[in-house]
């Protein structure tokens, strides 16, 4: 190989065609000969890590040190890391673990960041990534594309978004949720065009599976009010469907902090997943039947009366009168021409109460306040109608 020498600029490093070759290239060596660059170029020759000293002699050879993040939607997402390169090279990424923990009782979060962001400048110089537009020229599903200009693809893009807006109106055009997972900036930029356009576009947590119906349902919001590091204080720890060694790495390590204090931990899952092999318990529910699973649980906690009274009259929808002849809320609106919204309780002190609107937090005694019953309530149109707490369905 020639001996003359070559900087790389970057510009010209993402025009070889193999990023793991210019990777080798311009972070261990910082030079290479016109002539084997050519070689590469063409696909005559290649390049890997066949020497020991290429990686450990090198590995921390860097001329910039800054600070980068990844801006996909992760969990937790934007964990803080330190980006090492050369050249303008990424060559390496480790976490800066400079989240400090909340009370000294508890565990840091550190160093929050999983393995998948310490890899991810693999990806970005790896072959599999996309750097172009790319147009099927073949039947679905075989796998034939044709590179295509910017200017063409926008294009296509633009006339398709257009056609449909002028065949069918704003709800023809549909964005899929899951697909504006560029972090902040870029979901921002997706929110504002689907706007301006009138598009559609479900909500990401919905479409994506992170809003949970049945809690956002019983207690309003769509997750419960905890961090992470509140596990440290569990007795039992238990996880329906999950697989928190894999889909949130970076928190994982609080479960196992909360086994060496005491706590339990039982998997409620179908498969023997990684997160399975650290588990005390696990209840291998056939896919789908969790459903039924958690119901059975509920009533046998009802039957032996092992559940906090005074937490589902607070916190749920339990005390909520409903109507037996219709299975809906009574409303004030039936019962004195008030609001829709205003619904009952049953106090045994008092009949029948207004229910706080805010919140399900009663202010009464509670006590007197009925989980079970049935009553009958005189509506403003004369008539009568059986009534029932939720909890007694």
């Amino acid at each position: 190989m020639s001996k003359d020498k070559l900087t790389l600029p970057r510009r010209d490093f993402m025009k070889l065609g193999g990023g793991a070759v210019g990777l080798s290239l311009v972070t261990l060596n910082g030079y290479a000969s016109k002539s084997f660059l050519s070689d590469v170029g063409t696909g005559k020759a290649n390049i890997s890590y066949n020497s020991w000293e290429d990686v450990y002699t090198k590995q921390w050879d860097w001329d910039a040190i800054t600070w980068g993040s990844h801006n996909n939607q992760c969990l937790p997402a934007a964990c803080s890391f330190r980006v090492y390169s050369r050249n303008g090279v990424v060559w390496r990424e480790e976490q800066h673990a400079n989240s400090p923990a909340c009370s000294d009782e508890y565990p840091d979060f550190n160093p929050m960041g999983c393995q998948k962001g310490c890899a991810f400048h693999h990806l970005l110089y790896s072959e599999e990534r996309l750097r172009y537009p790319m147009k099927r020229v073949g039947k679905r599903g075989e796998g034939k594309w044709k590179r295509i200009s910017w200017d063409d693809a926008l294009t296509e893009v633009a006339d398709a978004i257009l056609d449909a807006h002028e065949d069918v109106g704003p709800e023809g055009v549909h964005v899929d949720a899951p697909h504006n997972h560029g972090g902040s900036v870029g979901k921002a930029g997706v929110h504002r065009f689907t706007h301006q356009l009138g598009a559609m576009i479900p909500e990401t947590n919905v479409a994506i599976g992170d809003d949970l119906k049945g809690i956002t349902q019983v207690f309003g919001k769509m997750r419960m009010g905890m961090t992470s590091d509140n596990m440290f204080d569990a007795k039992v720890l238990i996880f329906s469907n999950t697989n928190w060694s894999y889909t949130n790495t970076p928190m994982y390590h609080f479960i196992t902090e909360a086994r060496y204090n005491g706590a339990e931990v039982v998997l409620v899952n179908p498969d023997y997943n990684p997160s399975t092999i650290h588990a005390d318990i696990h209840v291998p529910v056939l896919a789908a039947s969790d459903s039924a699973f958690w119901l059975s649980v509920s009533q046998v906690m009802i039957e032996e009366e092992i559940y906090h009274r005074d937490f589902i009259l607070e916190q749920t929808d339990m005390p909520l009168l409903v109507r037996l002849d219709n299975a809906k809320y009574l409303s004030a609106e039936e019962v004195d021409g008030g609001r829709s919204d205003q619904l009952y309780f049953y106090d045994s002190g008092q009949g029948i109460v207004k229910a706080p609107r805010a919140q399900l937090k009663y202010e009464g005694e509670l006590d007197q306040l009925a989980l079970e019953g049935h009553w009958t309530v005189a509506l403003a149109d004369g008539s009568e109608v059986e009534v029932e707490p939720v909890f007694t369905r």
